[in-house]
């Protein structure tokens, strides 16, 4: 006999306990907002968590959501003899799962923009880090502090996997049956300083109404 569990927007035959400790949402009791939701697009894996802060594109009309996936570049090596490049990614609780089969891109400068993709291929996984080897060639400059955002496919001008318009508030985990049910939508302030990073361009997209503050008792650097 199955047995089913609701767990912060996912219906799954396990149950595991998340997150609860970052600073988010200012005076929750005194909001007025609606909240509607959507089927997840992406191709996550059952139990992956898409962390509080994450940002992603709402389709109300479709109930579709799309979450833009985002790494932080520690440090990067390239290796002109062999053309490949070594990017070693931050990895923290907040940091997207990165697989194999993740098409990659810098992130573009505008929410429309384009550029290089490249699947992230081999991945070793550290306790702080995820460290890829690519192509130098078929993928943009990448500097230390850069961020890198999941491409909708591979290849030369291609766009980001989405354009984010809203804001996750709390901890989603994919289950086997992948329903945003609670889509914030109305006026709320986000902690911008304790979450992952969000590219320059995607932040100014996100609707009228979210307001981006920080947040001194958790400085971040």
């Amino acid at each position: 006999m199955a047995y089913y569990e609701h767990m912060n927007n996912a219906y799954s035959q396990h149950s595991q306990q998340v997150g609860g400790a970052t600073p988010f949402i200012i005076d929750p009791q005194e909001l007025k907002m609606r909240q509607i939701g959507g089927i997840v697009q992406n191709n996550l894996a059952e139990g992956e968590k898409i962390a509080a802060g994450t940002t992603f594109a709402f389709d109300a009309l479709n109930h579709q959501v799309k979450f833009l996936k985002v790494w932080e570049v520690k440090s990067v090596t390239a290796d002109a003899e062999a053309g490949t490049t070594e990017i070693v990614i931050k990895k923290t609780f907040q940091t997207p799962v990165l697989k194999a089969d993740t098409v990659i891109m810098v992130a573009p400068s505008t929410i429309a923009g384009t550029g290089k993709a490249v699947v992230a291929g081999a991945v070793t996984e550290a306790a702080d880090s995820y460290t890829i080897t690519v192509t130098t060639a078929n993928i943009d400059a990448v500097t230390a502090g850069a961020l890198l955002v999941e491409a909708a496919e591979a290849g030369a001008s291609k766009g980001m996997y989405c354009q984010p318009n809203n804001i996750l508030h709390r901890d989603f985990i994919a289950g086997n049956q992948q329903n945003l049910g609670d889509a914030v939508w109305g006026f709320f302030h986000a902690y911008i300083n304790t979450i992952n990073p969000i590219p320059a361009a995607v932040l100014g997209n996100l609707k009228d109404g979210i307001v981006p503050v920080w947040e001194y008792f958790a400085e971040k650097d």
